[in-house]
């Protein structure tokens, strides 16, 4: 809705219907890729229709043989879709384009920018390789298989049996300790540490 005002162009007291311009939706920004077709568009409401003007980078655009000027009827009287259609586009395409819609009646504006952007080359996913120092038997195993690592661990374990047993050995055999003489009887005997706490019996009366 807006103000109704007097027509100014007689005295016939004809009454015009006047709406501000008002923007009902835009594009939004673009990204594209280079030598494709874009399509910026903006909506806008208002009675009498409005003297649209679009604008990059503050210049005002105008129609060549890539860039068509276009406008297409809204679902009401007073709405209609403005477009700037641009063909092939390059990398100087690349700005901020203002729609800007003028009351032809009233004195009032309004404006929207859109920024579109051009991509010389599609953007390529970026692979961050990291390096890894492989062991010596961690790169033998990848190279021939999981054979040579299956007889590292057999060797290793071999070798962790024998050297447990030999402890065993080590702490079942007793050392033998110098012969001590047996106070009562006067007569030598081994002790071993396994017959510390043993009763040592002798034969007094020898054969």
């Amino acid at each position: 809705s807006g103000p109704v005002i007097q027509n100014l162009f007689g005295d016939d007291g004809v009454l015009l219907y006047c709406a501000f311009p008002r923007i009902l939706n835009t594009s939004n920004n673009i990204s594209i890729l280079e030598g494709s077709d874009v399509l910026i568009n903006c909506i806008i409401e208002s009675s009498p229709d409005p003297v649209v003007t679009w604008y990059k980078d503050g210049v005002q655009v105008t129609e060549t043989n890539r860039i068509d000027i276009q406008i297409e009827d809204g679902d009401r009287q007073d709405v209609h879709r403005y477009e700037l259609a641009i063909r092939n586009v390059i990398d100087s395409d690349s700005a901020v384009y203002i729609c800007s819609a003028n009351n032809t009646i009233i004195p009032s504006s309004v404006s929207a920018a859109i920024t579109l952007t051009v991509n010389t080359e599609e953007s390529k996913e970026t692979v961050t390789r990291s390096t890894t120092t492989i062991p010596i038997w961690a790169a033998v195993t990848i190279g021939v298989g999981g054979g040579v690592l299956l007889i590292l661990i057999a060797i290793v374990m071999i070798i962790l049996c024998f050297m447990l047993n030999t402890s065993k050995n080590d702490r079942s055999t007793g050392q033998v300790l110098p012969l001590q003489t047996n106070p009562v009887y006067d007569v030598p005997i081994a002790v071993t540490p396994s017959d510390r706490n043993s009763k040592v019996s002798v034969n007094k009366n020898p054969a």
